[in-house]
């Protein structure tokens, strides 16, 4: 997944005539990252997870209005109380790491927080491009990890659902609404995969998991014609049971 940034960067950051009115304010933004690479681990440890949302909280400056000198501390800050004060984590379980970051584009150092060894956060000061030339316009960006931010708060050591179903199952149902299908090849391979897994785990879906593993094997790539309209309204009307198990296990 790109980085949530990726989204405003050209908004804000290159129209600076745009920022006046968002200068020096936070915007809260939220996106589901997948993870199918960390699909081995699910249950496995308390941080993997197939897919985790993540809350992205992002300030600019403008050509009119400008960062203080201590905007790095004051953001740093900012965070660093609402862990403490708002989620009421001890600071001494409270490690922060100084790092760098970079989209490929753009880059600038960077703050990582450790709540009891595990990442949470990545604060990230964004002033340069990646050949040095500095930003008309910096600007912060911050992801947290919710799950791992309920995780801190709850003490509880597994946070995906006691499930590597209800794992799959999540992210399936997402995926299924970014139009992500199953397929052979590259991420449709992933959803796939993540398909069968909830498939096999239910005995009344057994039937349907041999039906549509034999569809599966015939898709080369996720725009193949042959995964038609009637054919996506089955595997969605399957999921749909599913999908009301994890709004009523308020996962969704």
């Amino acid at each position: 997944m790109a980085a949530g940034i990726c989204l405003y960067e050209h908004f804000f950051v290159e129209n600076s005539s745009r920022l006046e009115h968002f200068s020096n304010q936070y915007m809260l933004t939220s996106q589901f990252c997948y993870r199918f690479e960390d699909s081995k681990n699910v249950e496995t440890t308390s941080r993997h997870s197939s897919g985790f949302f993540m809350l992205g909280l992002h300030a600019f400056e403008s050509g009119n209005q400008k960062f203080p000198e201590t905007w790095k501390a004051d953001f740093g800050n900012n965070v660093l109380d609402y862990y403490v004060s708002q989620l009421k984590i001890p600071l001494e379980c409270i490690y922060i790491h100084g790092d760098s970051w970079t989209d490929g584009v753009r880059r600038g150092p960077s703050l990582e927080f450790f709540i009891k060894g595990i990442e949470s956060g990545n604060m990230v000061f964004t002033v340069e491009s990646t050949q040095g030339s500095p930003l008309e316009n910096r600007y912060l960006d911050v992801g947290l990890g919710l799950q791992r931010l309920y995780s801190a708060i709850t003490e509880e050591k597994n946070i995906y659902f006691n499930s590597v179903t209800m794992d799959s199952l999540r992210t399936i149902v997402i995926a299924l609404k970014d139009q992500l299908y199953p397929a052979k090849l590259n991420i449709g391979y992933n959803v796939r995969k993540k398909m069968e897994t909830i498939l096999k785990s239910d005995p009344e879906l057994k039937n349907i998991q041999t039906n549509l593993e034999t569809v599966f094997e015939g898709l080369e790539y996720i725009e193949d014609p042959r995964l038609n309209e009637q054919l996506m309204k089955e595997i969605i009307n399957i999921f749909s049971i599913q999908k009301k198990r994890c709004e009523q296990s308020k996962i969704l």
